[in-house]
């Protein structure tokens, strides 16, 4: 049946001259967009040396302690060669483990905090974590069971649900071995540490964690590492 459909043909593509003087080469042949450097928009990217391939622990660990070694880790500078480290551990497999909170606060001697999300039961090992102010609260570890530790925890939460059920927000805490006490608060976990740094400002904190290399990044003038963790 004839629907009077008439197919037109595509119109043939003329055939282009090449000519060389529009196509510039280097000493080694290869194209160049006539500057002197490669083709395309390769010439600004980081060489592939800038990305360590080695992804075990100890590798991780030896990054970690290379920024922690800069008398200015604490600068802008250096956020690059963090969020590197962080999307390559998150690459390798430190995504969050679930626990539950009886582990979590048996555990509490051996890894001195931890970063617990209420709303999913897992633990956050990597990320850029700022607390938000109004929710500090210290209880003294040593003198406390297991059972209580679990019980304080879980009191916690119940004080502090509205907060630790907003986006991002965790329930954290950590052992200061200086004075044995357990410092619990809520704080906000992110991936990106350009967005840790503004929130930090924007809750007037003096400084946010930096969980790939155990310390605190310190944005204010004076303040301590407090929280650093000698791995």
């Amino acid at each position: 049946m004839d629907f009077g459909l008439r197919l037109t043909p595509w119109p043939k593509a003329a055939k282009a001259e090449f000519n060389e003087a529009d196509h510039p080469r280097d000493q080694g042949g290869k194209f160049t967009d006539g500057s002197g450097g490669g083709s395309g928009t390769m010439g600004d990217m980081p060489s592939q040396s800038e990305y360590p391939k080695d992804k075990t622990a100890a590798a991780f660990k030896a990054r970690a302690d290379k920024i922690n070694s800069y008398p200015d880790r604490d600068s802008e500078v250096h956020d690059a060669e963090r969020q590197r480290l962080h999307d390559d551990m998150l690459a390798a497999g430190h995504t969050p483990k679930a626990r539950s909170l009886a582990d979590v606060a048996a555990g509490l001697s051996k890894t001195g905090g931890f970063t617990y999300s209420t709303q999913t039961g897992e633990v956050k090992s990597v990320g850029f974590a700022v607390s938000i102010a109004g929710h500090e609260k210290a209880v003294p570890l040593q003198k406390m069971s297991i059972r209580q530790r679990q019980e304080e925890l879980g009191k916690y939460i119940e004080e502090h649900i509205e907060a630790l059920t907003g986006q991002g927000n965790h329930f954290g805490g950590w052992v200061n071995p200086e004075d044995g006490m357990l410092y619990l608060d809520v704080s906000k976990v992110t991936n990106d540490i350009k967005e840790a740094r503004r929130n930090a400002v924007a809750a007037d904190q003096e400084a946010f964690y930096d969980f790939q290399t155990g310390s605190d990044v310190v944005i204010k003038k004076g303040a301590a590492h407090d929280r650093y963790i000698q791995s």
